[in-house]
């Protein structure tokens, strides 16, 4: 279910085959376990380039938000997560629930100097910690 928010019954056979359905979806992309969130990509991460700067990504255990401007922001809930070896670096992957899909967000992940993540597809844009988890 997606928010928007301003500020900072059936047959045994179709039970069976959506039960079946859900777990084809589930269980091949996204792991199946319900892996938790990284405790290091907890917190809300802020864009100081174009074009997003001013920006933010939030992560929280169970929901994942991203700023839209203006004070508005699209929040989903998070179905799991999981980090795939990438050899020097490695790749983390956030799986959540807009509407009946699931979509991830891919994240390059880097403790040093200072926390920072990169969205895998926009690389160069540095996202800085600005605020940790609760």
């Amino acid at each position: 279910m997606t928010k928007s928010h301003k500020g900072p019954g059936g047959s045994v056979s179709s039970i069976a085959g959506a039960a079946l359905l859900a777990v084809a979806l589930f269980g091949q992309g996204c792991g199946g376990r319900g892996d938790p969130v990284p405790p290091e990509l907890l917190g809300v991460w802020g864009a100081e380039e174009a074009p997003y700067n001013g920006r933010t990504l939030s992560i929280a255990e169970t929901t994942i938000s991203f700023s839209q401007g203006e004070g508005t922001y699209a929040e989903y809930p998070i179905v799991d997560a999981e980090i795939r070896d990438q050899g020097a670096s490695d790749l983390y992957v956030v799986h959540y629930r807009n509407g009946e899909q699931v979509q991830s967000i891919s994240l390059f992940y880097e403790p040093y100097p200072e926390p920072l993540v990169r969205l895998e597809n926009r690389a160069a844009i540095r996202w800085l910690r600005v605020q940790p988890s609760d």
